[in-house]
């Protein structure tokens, strides 16, 4: 079990004996502790969402700990915060000083809504997708359109997210030949649901990936250079889908994403290069 599990097991047996404990109070606890603890390990990141931070990674442990046997679900009403198993008992791990923490929190604001009010008034990048008309947002996202890169090696799916929506990224552009990851949720469907949740509109290319002949057997920085060589080759071909890209990139603000962070040793770059080369400026993310 990870270090992060055994601290949402913590906080959520921490939780337990106070009554009518939510599970938007969970959430807003763990972002609080993210934030402003710094934890020796990893916690979860967060990604602004209808109720301001959100994790993904987050409520997808809490339903693999429920599978598992270290949680119950609240049968009567699922808002609230699951219990703890036995066995869930056995694996928690959360300190006293993060106890006090989370306890100092609940006694200065006592409702949900005076705390969301503060993680609001600390947090503004985290509130711009909002709903709650109540709160003005008080942060403004860049609007002007442009095409921009991005990678997610290294990532988990809130991480991604909160670097798409706080570049105001309207579309999605996935230049991968084969839409498909060893990160689950980087698959092409999990990644619509997730960008769709955000009003983030998803768009596939796959013309645009590199061709399996020319993936196999990199391994040095020479083996790339020559895969990119051949690659610029192949883009005048693809020429349909470049002005696809060059129009959108006009009324929207895009990223073309594929999985290398670095993006040297990505084609997206070399994309990037070709656009620039029509005088249209591509940044990376």
């Amino acid at each position: 079990m990870f270090k992060k599990q055994r601290l949402l097991l913590g906080l959520i047996h921490h939780l337990s004996d106070i009554n009518h404990m939510t599970k938007l109070h969970l959430t807003k606890l763990m972002f609080l502790i993210t934030k402003e603890k710094t934890p020796k390990f990893s916690t979860y990141h967060f990604h602004p969402y209808k109720f301001g931070p959100f994790s993904s990674a987050m409520y997808s442990d809490i339903n693999y700990l429920i599978q598992k046997g270290y949680l119950i679900d609240n049968q009567a009403d699922s808002k609230y915060i699951p219990q703890l198993t036995k066995k869930g008992k056995d694996e928690l791990e959360i300190s006293h000083d993060q106890k006090n923490f989370v306890s100092r929190y609940i006694n200065k604001f006592g409702s949900i809504e005076n705390l969301i009010n503060e993680i609001y008034s600390k947090y503004p990048t985290y509130t711009c997708k909002s709903e709650r008309k109540k709160i003005p947002i008080k942060i403004k996202l860049p609007s002007n359109p442009g095409i921009f890169l991005i990678g997610y090696e290294g990532k988990d799916i809130d991480q991604f997210l909160f670097e798409l929506i706080s570049n105001n990224i309207n579309i999605l552009i996935d230049v991968r030949k084969n839409p498909r990851s060893m990160k689950y949720m980087f698959n092409k469907g999990r990644l619509i649901k997730s960008l769709k949740k955000v009003d983030i509109r998803y768009i596939h290319i796959p013309e645009l990936g590199v061709p399996k002949n020319l993936r196999e057997n990199l391994k040095t920085k020479e083996d790339y250079q020559e895969l990119f060589t051949q690659y610029r080759k192949f883009l005048p071909r693809k020429e349909i889908y470049i002005n696809k890209i060059l129009k959108l990139g006009k009324m929207e603000r895009i990223a073309l994403m594929c999985f290398e962070k670095d993006e040297n040793f990505c084609h997206r770059r070399q994309i990037g290069n070709y656009i620039q080369k029509k005088g249209i400026l591509v940044n990376s993310i």
